[in-house]
């Protein structure tokens, strides 16, 4: 996308995956196999991010920040 727009200020969305990992395994904690915890939140997680992907592509980024950070 940068390549393409010659600038790197344009927003972009990203999907938290926590913190419970020791520094410097982020790659190794996001590749891991997940937890039967994890699993039972899936479903919920990916509904979530559709509602943030059609929101951020129809209200624009100050609004779907603002409707869904932290939450």
């Amino acid at each position: 996308i940068q390549a393409v727009l010659g600038r790197s200020d344009y927003a972009r969305l990203k999907f938290g995956v926590g913190n419970d990992f020791a520094r410097g395994r982020q790659a190794e904690y996001v590749l891991s196999e997940w937890s039967s915890k994890e699993e039972e939140t899936l479903k919920s997680r990916i509904e979530q991010a559709g509602k943030i992907v059609f929101a951020f592509g129809t209200m624009g980024l100050a609004r779907t920040m603002s409707d869904f950070n932290g939450k």
